[in-house]
């Protein structure tokens, strides 16, 4: 009975989201962005900051566009090293399981009849 009356369930939630917070702001504070450049016949890469330039302004995305675009955001799709992307994937999947679960284990445990 002492792991279900407390306030750890509070406190273990804020702390899980505060890791996801935390894995995705650093996702989006170090991403690049790589810009096709073809101007006078001589196609090139240029890898520019997200931050430094206004280039992606000047072109419109469907919505269809931005919905892939979330979810390369969210699965960190900039991250070239699939070791990498995959155990950051991994990771955030059990910090959302884990608050699923806890807040199953609350509604279960104080709602009557479920």
């Amino acid at each position: 009975m002492g792991t279900v009356v407390g306030a750890w369930r509070l406190r273990l939630i804020v702390f899980l989201f505060i890791m996801l917070i935390s894995v995705y702001s650093a996702n989006a504070l170090f991403i690049n962005i790589s810009v096709a450049e073809a101007s006078f016949g001589v196609d090139e890469n240029i890898e520019l900051n997200e931050n430094d330039t206004t280039e992606g302004l000047d072109k419109g995305q469907s919505f269809v566009d931005v919905v892939f675009g979330l979810g390369a955001f969210l699965t960190f799709d900039n991250i070239e090293n699939t070791w990498a992307r995959f155990m950051i994937n991994v990771f955030v999947s059990i910090c959302w399981i884990g608050i699923g679960y806890i807040m199953y284990t609350f509604v279960k445990e104080w709602i009557p009849l479920t």
